[in-house]
């Protein structure tokens, strides 16, 4: 009876020590704005509590206030994707315009003494595009790639499913938010096809940002084919994190994808898979247990990173979240958002405007410049014209002087929109319309002049229009006409 007592006392003494050390430390309240469906993980939360450090979950996309987000000593965004195709469907217009008013109101909520911690929900062009619109006031862009390191690779084999890839570093700057770490692993897989990663570079612009933890002196940027090779982009070592002042804020990225960080850590998923992301085991790779032979800290460098930024929001009296007089605050309105996309099916006496699709200019095999375009367009009364360059006769090293045509022939009457007419080995053609981004040389065949599969065009460009245009002989079966988000239709005047 007295040695049971002891092994109490001894194990509620040493619970006991764990609170204290807790409170010890100054709390953090961290706001998290999902713009999708994540949540902590509740073993992280459960182990940054110890840390006190406390999440409150939000929606990226309801409303917010200045007093709402003072409320919090930081904000957490680690899904968000930016607008997409689905945001012309009404019911998503609201969220957009929600959103954009958010990101003012964070951005103006950080230079004012909060901060923000950003992490990407994917490797891939969509969010890469997003994010950096986002963070491009702060100096930072996300590019498309994958921190891909071969000297510095631990590979675990699955059978006959795709094989678990990790890297490591020991590449850590000294500063408060890297105190006890000494290695970080991170997945070096890719998560699909279609040029989405587990691990993607970010980019630092500007001489205020201090990494923390860099990728070997082996590592570079690359971009991934089939799981299975890898094109070096950049030869440089990516950073993995970083943070900043911003006036009296800061803020603080970090590169690998939620999984591995905030929403599944500690999972084990069935054959390396989650939904369609190929993650490979997680099993807390990034948080301590890292891979055979190497530990990692990840876990310590959030805790870390957090207690630095929540540093400076306190210091502006910023972060006295309470529960009850939070819930108690006025909801916000929503954001101000143009009647016609909420009404544009009930509207009387709507405010038609006029398209037109399929001009081909000098740039490709037509004639005339943009600019004659456009004032042809505006003297016909057409409010929207889009170029469709013949892909076969436009030359790639042109695209971003293309573009820029585009957007300088452009004004309050006219919008003039890049696009190409692209066909398949097959002769069917497709239009383009709108992509900031070119065709990548693994998508074409070998000359260059034709889109080598379908799926490419209707999976690989989330920001642009791709419509399926002009069929051959050997037409695309029905079923795949659904990832398209146009189809053309032609009419004859003899029938």
């Amino acid at each position: 009876m007295l040695l049971l007592a002891c092994v109490g006392l001894g194990f509620f003494g040493r619970c006991a020590n764990v609170h204290a050390q807790a409170d010890s430390q100054p709390r953090v309240n961290v706001l998290v704005l999902a713009d999708g469906d994540l949540q902590i993980d509740k073993t992280l939360a459960k182990q940054l509590k110890q840390e006190n450090i406390h999440f409150v979950a939000g929606k990226l996309s309801d409303p917010l206030n200045e007093q709402m987000l003072k409320s919090f000593h930081m904000v957490l965004i680690a899904d968000y994707t930016g607008p997409s195709m689905s945001y012309l469907l009404k019911k998503y217009v609201q969220n957009y315009f929600n959103i954009q008013q958010n990101l003012k109101l964070i951005d103006r909520y950080v230079r004012e003494g909060g901060s923000l911690f950003f992490s990407p929900i994917y490797g891939d062009v969509q969010g890469a595009l997003a994010y950096t619109q986002m963070l491009k006031p702060y100096g930072v862009s996300v590019l498309p790639y994958q921190i891909r390191d071969h000297e510095h690779l631990y590979v675990r084999e699955r059978g006959n499913a795709r094989p678990d890839e990790y890297g490591w570093t020991t590449n850590i700057s000294k500063h408060p938010a890297t105190e006890g770490v000494k290695q970080i692993v991170f997945s070096q897989t890719m998560f699909r096809w279609d040029d989405m990663y587990s691990n993607p570079v970010i980019r630092l612009h500007d001489k205020a940002w201090q990494p923390l933890v860099t990728s070997m002196p082996s590592a570079v940027a690359a971009r991934g084919f089939d799981y299975a090779r890898w094109e070096t982009i950049e030869e440089q070592s990516p950073v993995i994190a970083a943070v900043r002042d911003v006036e009296k804020g800061r803020l603080g990225v970090l590169s690998p994808c939620h999984y591995y960080t905030f929403t599944k850590p500690y999972d084990d998923p069935k054959h390396g898979w989650i939904r369609e992301s190929h993650t490979g085991r997680i099993d807390g790779s990034f948080m301590d247990k890292g891979i055979e032979g190497h530990p990692s800290d990840g876990r310590k460098l959030l805790i870390n990173m957090f207690r630095w930024l929540a540093d400076t929001a306190r210091k502006q009296n910023i972060g006295q979240y309470d529960a009850q007089q939070y819930a108690a605050l006025p909801k916000p309105e929503n954001a101000p958002t143009p009647d016609f996309l909420l009404h544009w099916d009930t509207q009387k006496n709507p405010n038609w405007h006029k398209m037109f699709v399929g001009a081909r200019s000098q740039f490709s095999d037509g004639t005339g410049t943009i600019a004659q375009y456009a004032k042809a367009a505006k003297d016909a009364g057409i409010g929207m014209l889009y170029m469709t360059e013949t892909f076969e006769h436009f030359d790639p090293k042109q695209w971003d002087t293309y573009r820029q045509a585009c957007a300088d022939a452009s004004d309050d009457t006219v919008k003039v929109m890049a696009g190409l007419d692209i066909p398949d080995p097959y002769g069917n053609r497709y239009l383009l319309l709108n992509s900031p981004i070119f065709p990548q040389p693994f998508m074409l065949t070998a000359d260059g002049k034709a889109m080598l599969k379908s799926h490419y065009l209707a999976l690989t460009f989330p920001n642009g229009i791709v419509i399926a245009h002009r069929p051959s002989t050997s037409p695309l079966p029905e079923e795949l006409l659904k990832h398209f988000q146009g189809i053309s239709v032609f009419t004859y005047r003899d029938g």
